[in-house]
């Protein structure tokens, strides 16, 4: 009865902890979770290459899906619509603008005359934009703005001096 109890306690004081809301700082990042999704979306992707051919289309219909509504879902989450706006747009401009570049290098280095390498150079253009987007989006898009301006320092006279110094390094 007693774990009961304090475990009961526990999950409550620990939720109560963590819906305390913090001010956002400069350092604020949630590009984890922009990866894990990401990783989901990967992991169906995979899963609609190696199952059976009828429920592969589902997988990738799923991966897609996951891959362009998920990480705009989580910026919109966290409180940054301008973010999700962007997230969606590179999640869709990275992988036509890099298919168009394979597709235009592979056609330039094709000397038969056939689609086979134009094709091909497309396709790797395109996972790369795929993944490109993606570390973008957790790297630079994920982060909440800070309430106060970069490397903001400030004089505090009290009991003691404060002369904080910063800036970015």
């Amino acid at each position: 009865m007693r774990s009961k109890l304090a475990r009961g306690i526990s999950v409550l004081t620990l939720g109560a902890v963590l819906s305390q809301a913090a001010p956002a700082r400069a350092d604020d990042w949630y590009g984890y979770q922009t990866l894990a999704a990401d990783g989901a979306a990967t992991g169906l992707l995979f899963g609609g290459i190696v199952t059976h051919k009828n429920v592969s289309k589902t997988f990738f219909a799923l991966s897609a899906a996951t891959y362009l509504v998920a990480s705009p879902v989580i910026h919109g989450a966290n409180e940054e619509p301008g973010r999700a706006l962007g997230a969606f747009g590179l999640r869709i401009a990275a992988p036509a603008s890099f298919g168009f570049l394979g597709l235009l290098i592979g056609a330039a280095s094709d000397t038969r005359g056939n689609w086979g390498v134009p094709l091909a150079g497309a396709v790797i253009g395109f996972g790369l934009g795929v993944i490109t987007a993606m570390a973008i989006d957790a790297a630079a898009l994920a982060r909440h703005d800070s309430p106060t301006a970069q490397g903001a320092s400030a004089l505090g006279l009290g009991r003691e001096l404060y002369l904080p110094i910063g800036g970015s390094f």
